[in-house]
């Protein structure tokens, strides 16, 4: 994390996952860290993360073809680990 420090972590976590291919997704909880001022250790990280929603099977193949058609959107709720589900 040292070699991390002072870079801004962000994220957009959407509400629902129906609406990660919108053009526009209305509702959701946006995460921000400061990496070496609002969290210095992993475990930090993972305790202040918001609780996310699991999504459907099928909202995780329409997740993926999104990420792969919207360059400013990112699956990366697919790499949870299966325990979280």
């Amino acid at each position: 994390m040292i070699q991390l420090d002072g870079i801004d972590l962000n994220a957009f976590i959407p509400f629902k996952y129906g609406e990660f291919g919108s053009e526009l997704i209305r509702e959701g909880t946006n995460a921000g860290f400061k990496i070496g001022h609002d969290i210095f250790t992993v475990e930090e990280l993972e305790n202040a993360w918001p609780l996310v929603p699991v999504p459907t099977e099928g909202e995780r193949a329409a997740a993926m073809l999104a990420s792969l058609l919207f360059p400013d959107r990112t699956a990366w709720f697919l790499l949870q680990p299966a325990s979280a589900e």
